[in-house]
């Protein structure tokens, strides 16, 4: 044991033990979010497995395996992708056609596998020449390409999707992003901090061990992951809805002023969990035309429209007589708000605007 083997003897056993939990976790309930959380940790845990058994005195990968593909990264970045879209309502559930993104990482598997089938000669003949070297560029060149790729892609989903729940959602907290946003920035980390110390190496020519250092993050990253994904609770996003046609505009009068005696007259915002699609059904109307009224007459989205009442509705009772035996928490959860950051983002929000 020692300041290099322990740590990566860890996250490898870790990250191994979670890959086969969540696999059989996704096969038994046909789950395809857990396949690929553990298709995404299995893959981090092969990008220490040189420096583990390397450091471990395990040279089998160098000499009875040598030439064999190890290299697993092309797996990384389309499996987060396609990850976020089995959690994200705004994109159906996944189909067979998908898996096509993997196939990138498919044929770099099976030229390498056949280069190894082919005997030791040709592998050492082939790794000497400058075949192997162009072609281990072109492999790079393609990682770093779908890392670019498919992060953009993803980051551009949770932002379509972020913009329609704030028209959608009086609880932002109730269809979060969180986790999903954490996931892209902890690996996006780990790429970048892992070409940092490749260029330093490339000028410094560092040892071995000192390679190691980069590896100390993902370590960290295979085990917040895996402990995240098996405890955390499922994420159950609705389907953003398609656009509807909308009525005529003079029938807007009509809405605003159902929703202004719905909030104003029922306080409907009182209600935690207040959707836009509750109130469609309370109103008898579609989401999107109550959306389009509150944006268009209103000047906001949903989110910030209840919220703006729930504030009022706080700074009125706060206002009234024994209102100082109660903490601002307990006040803001009278007045429709269920979390602590909603209601000090949206009275934050509220002063500003009143300035």
């Amino acid at each position: 044991m020692s300041l290099y083997t322990t740590p990566l003897q860890f996250a490898y056993f870790f990250g191994w033990l979670f890959t086969l939990i969540l696999l059989c976790r996704g096969l038994r309930e046909d789950k395809s979010s857990d396949l690929l959380l553990s298709l995404i940790i299995f893959t981090l845990t092969m990008e220490i497995q040189d420096y583990t058994l390397g450091f471990s005195g395990i040279n089998f990968l160098w000499e009875k395996l040598n030439g064999f593909p190890r290299s697993f990264q092309l797996l990384l970045a389309p499996s987060v992708y396609l990850y976020i879209r089995s959690q994200s309502g705004s994109i159906q559930p996944l189909k067979k056609s998908d898996w096509m993104h993997f196939l990138p990482f498919l044929v770099y598997f099976v030229f390498h596998l056949i280069v190894f089938f082919s005997g030791t000669e040709l592998v050492r003949a082939y790794q000497k020449s400058d075949v192997s070297y162009w072609i281990s560029h072109l492999e790079m060149a393609m990682v770093v390409a779908s890392y670019i790729y498919y992060f953009y892609k993803s980051l551009s989903l949770l932002r379509v999707y972020n913009r329609w729940t704030k028209d959608q959602f009086s609880n932002q907290e109730k269809v979060s992003l969180s986790w999903l946003k954490t996931l892209i920035y902890l690996i996006v980390s780990a790429e970048i901090l892992r070409f940092g110390f490749r260029v330093i190496d490339w000028f410094l020519d560092l040892p071995f061990n000192q390679d190691w250092w980069w590896h100390l993050w993902t370590i960290c990253i295979i085990i917040y992951l895996s402990l995240k994904s098996y405890i955390k609770e499922d994420v159950s996003l609705p389907e953003i809805q398609k656009t509807e046609i909308l009525p005529p505009s003079n029938d807007y009068s009509k809405w605003e002023k159902m929703i202004l005696q719905a909030f104003e007259a029922e306080k409907v915002y009182l209600d935690p969990n207040l959707s836009l699609t509750q109130l469609s059904q309370k109103l008898q109307s579609s989401p999107n035309t109550l959306s389009h009224v509150i944006n268009h007459r209103f000047g906001k989205n949903f989110n910030d429209f209840v919220n703006e009442y729930r504030v009022r509705e706080y700074l009125r009772i706060s206002k009234n007589e024994g209102s100082e035996k109660f903490t601002k928490i307990a006040l803001a959860y009278d007045s429709g708000f269920n979390s602590k950051s909603t209601f000090m983002r949206a009275l934050k929000k509220y002063e500003s605007q009143a300035d």
